[in-house]
């Protein structure tokens, strides 16, 4: 199986289980989500209508001999953009980008440590949190996540 899948899986295992069904995989035929303009739907990885929360995944990793994989920055830095470009009532909601949790590098941390600390001033209200194999969840740019993890996993500080 394709790890951008798998890891796919995972958070939506999670996030359902988590968020008590809330989060739900956008499927293509009924996306209502446009960006730019003209409107053009795009596909994002799961919705949360309740809870106001886009989320996209990416299950990267660093490249042997620990190189930075170039290919899959465009990539994220392409999924920034999109999350940029949405359109209204979606542009309002909390936009999330989910990355798989990699083993650190002494002078570069995480991808998302690293990918934050590059490219950081793209992210506008981005948020971005990281997943590792056991389901741990580390924000590492961002707050809104945190509370929004916080209001389900301890709901008794609302």
């Amino acid at each position: 199986m394709n790890i951008g899948i798998e890891f796919e899986t995972q958070v939506q295992k999670y996030f359902n289980n988590t968020f008590k069904g809330k989060f739900k995989k956008i499927v293509k035929n009924e996306n209502k989500i446009t960006i730019g303009l003209p409107p053009k739907p795009h596909c994002f990885d799961f919705i949360s209508e309740e809870e106001n929360v886009i989320v996209e995944c990416k299950g990267y990793n660093w490249r042997k001999k620990v190189q930075v994989p170039c290919a899959k920055i465009s990539t994220l830095n392409e999924a920034v953009l999109f999350f940029q470009h949405i359109n209204s009532p979606y542009d309002k909601y909390l936009k999330v980008i989910v990355m798989k949790k990699t083993n650190n590098i002494d002078d570069k941390g995480t991808l998302a440590q690293y990918y934050v600390n590059t490219y950081g001033s793209l992210l506008g209200d981005i948020e971005v949190v990281e997943m590792d194999d056991n389901n741990k969840i580390t924000v590492i740019k961002g707050e809104q996540f945190n509370k929004l993890l916080n209001k389900y996993l301890r709901p008794n500080l609302h």
